[in-house]
C-alpha cells in the first residue's frame, strides 16, 4: 500500500489538468492513499475530483491481480447505457479497454481497464455525477457538464510505471 500510494501521489501533479485536484474519500486523510481490500484482493484509491469552479465528479482507481479467465474482448459486449467501447494494445504488451456509459442526459461515466503483461490489472473510473440515497431511492444529479478527466488521461494514469503488483 505504501509503495502504490507513493507512486500514485508522485504522478498526480503531472497527470491532472491545471486547477483539478483529487480529494480523498477517507475523511481523516489530507492526501489520497490506497486501501487494501483482502476479500477482493485489490488496492483502491477513492475520492472526488474537483475543479476550482466547483465542478466535481467521482474518482476510483483499483490495482489487482488479473484473473486467468478474464477476456478483455468480452468487456465491450454492450449494455443499455454504453455509448462507446474500444480496446487498444500497447508496445509493452499491455491492453486497455475504455468505455463511456451514459446514465442520464449529459451524465457520463468514463471507465478504463488496463491489463499489464506482468499479471496486474488497473481499473480506473470517473464521472460527472453525484448519487444520493434518499429513503429507498437514489437521486442522481450532474456535478459538471462533462467528466473532469478524459479517457486518454485515465489510460495515462493507469499506465503509470509502478502501479503494478509485481515491481
Amino acid at each position: 500500500m505504501v509503495r502504490l500510494t507513493g507512486v500514485f501521489r508522485a504522478m498526480l501533479g503531472s497527470a491532472l489538468p491545471p486547477g483539478v485536484r483529487l480529494e480523498p474519500a477517507q475523511p481523516t486523510c489530507t492526501e489520497p492513499q490506497f486501501v487494501y481490500h483482502p476479500s477482493y484482493r485489490w488496492y483502491t484509491v477513492d475520492g472526488s475530483i474537483r475543479r476550482a469552479d466547483g465542478d466535481s465528479g467521482f474518482f476510483q482507481l483499483r490495482v489487482f491481480p488479473t484473473g486467468t479467465d478474464e477476456a478483455m474482448a468480452e468487456l465491450c459486449s454492450g449494455g443499455p447505457d454504453e455509448l462507446s467501447c474500444e480496446s487498444k494494445d500497447y508496445p509493452d504488451g499491455a491492453t486497455a479497454v475504455v468505455r463511456v456509459n451514459e446514465f442520464m442526459a449529459d451524465g457520463r461515466q468514463l471507465w478504463a481497464l488496463l491489463s499489464r503483461p506482468d499479471g496486474t490489472s488497473v481499473q480506473i473510473m470517473t464521472n460527472n455525477l453525484h448519487h444520493e440515497v434518499i429513503g429507498n431511492q437514489v437521486e442522481t444529479t450532474l456535478t459538471a457538464d462533462e467528466p473532469l478527466l478524459t479517457l486518454d488521461q485515465l489510460v495515462t494514469i493507469a499506465r503509470t510505471p509502478g502501479l503494478t503488483l509485481y515491481p
